[in-house]
């Protein structure tokens, strides 16, 4: 994200007393937040769709404009090199993906282009918002996205995106601040972690396959559409039902960083951590996502490479 635009924002994020205890109290159900950490990789041209529907295992021609759904992006060898979450616009295509990836990312996109007639580019013009809404009626989000003038993408059941042009971005959000409560972006990352989805990031990416993030799930990957990098290795691990390692939810007392070995009782590695996110809860307390070895799952006692101990390990 641009830099100006980050300074920004930081300035609007600020949860200031104005808001009213009726928002306060409804803070747990209904928040916004600036979302500094993920950059919107634009695709726009005549061959946008097919290019996209050769690049990634979920079909891009069916998306309806201003819909989006999850994506995954592969190595030959059936690797998530990211998870895009896909988002058709009236003139393209706009990606999300965690900041640390977005130049390799775009960079990996523009080599495949060559004839079609596709531009691949960083988007720095645009601001991400994320909106959490666990109890609100569709309809009160209709009416809200009537207020602010923007439409609100739906990404899973509690989470939503809203793309905002930074000239419209300070009434855009005094707007949203009367409607619902600010909150920190941690507590984005701690949403998408109890929805058990993984944003491959620059330390795990190429690790996993993605039926071991369950992705396909997640409506992320197709088992009916054309050629994509990977894609049979994706699809013989369907078939073959042999996925050995699984995603696991887990909590721990500190937090570990992304991309740590997590060691059984034996001091055998056996998992990788996805994504982490700290709590509400005691100071340093943490929950996260992890992909563990299959045969793995019903041991008493498990740490992270840094010996922190890994607690309430269980399979999404």
């Amino acid at each position: 994200m641009n830099a100006e635009w980050v300074s920004l924002f930081k300035r609007l994020q600020v949860d200031t007393e104005e808001q009213s205890a009726t928002h306060v109290a409804s803070a747990v159900n209904e928040k916004i937040t600036a979302l500094f950490n993920f950059c919107i990789i634009s695709v726009s041209g005549d061959d946008a769709s097919n290019f996209l529907e050769s690049q990634l295992p979920r079909d891009s021609i069916n998306l309806k404009t201003l819909n989006g759904r999850y994506a995954g992006y592969c190595n030959p060898k059936g690797r998530l090199i990211a998870t895009p979450f896909v988002i058709r616009l009236e003139n393209g295509f706009a990606l999300l993906v965690p900041e640390d990836l977005s130049e390799e990312f775009a960079t990996r996109l523009s080599r495949f282009i060559l004839r079609a007639k596709v531009k691949v580019r960083i988007n720095d013009s645009q601001l991400i918002v994320g909106l959490i809404n666990r109890l609100t009626p569709i309809d009160n989000l209709t009416r809200i996205a009537a207020i602010i003038g923007s439409p609100i993408i739906r990404m899973n059941d509690t989470q939503h995106i809203i793309l905002c042009a930074p000239e419209q971005i300070e009434s855009q959000w005094s707007k949203l601040k009367s409607q619902l409560s600010v909150c920190d972006e941690e507590d984005w990352h701690l949403e998408t972690i109890r929805n058990g989805h993984v944003n491959i990031c620059n330390a795990t990416k190429e690790q996993f396959i993605p039926q071991m993030i369950q992705l396909e799930k997640a409506g992320g990957v197709s088992f009916t559409k054309g050629c994509y990098p990977g894609q049979e290795i994706v699809a013989r691990t369907k078939y073959l039902g042999s996925v050995k390692r699984k995603l696991h939810h887990f909590s721990s007392e500190t937090t570990i960083s992304v991309g740590s070995a997590i060691l059984n009782e034996d001091e055998t590695k056996v998992g990788v951590v996805c994504v982490v996110a700290s709590t509400n809860g005691p100071l340093g307390s943490s929950e996260g996502l992890a992909v563990i070895r299959a045969d793995e799952t019903g041991r008493s006692h498990y740490t992270a490479s840094d010996m922190t101990l890994i607690k309430n390990l269980k399979p999404i």
